[in-house]
């Protein structure tokens, strides 16, 4: 049970930040902030 829902938040935090990634490409910086924050979540998870 916990480990479904670990793994949701994980896909939706990894699609999050594919997306962000894609944004970030066309050069939004205050999207960099929030994909390091992203990937810090993911680190300590």
């Amino acid at each position: 049970m916990l480990n479904r829902i670990g793994n949701k938040l994980y896909h939706q935090a990894f699609h999050t930040f594919h997306y962000f990634d894609k944004l970030n490409k066309k050069g939004k910086k205050d999207i960099t902030r929030y994909q390091t924050n992203t990937s810090n979540i993911m680190k300590s998870m």
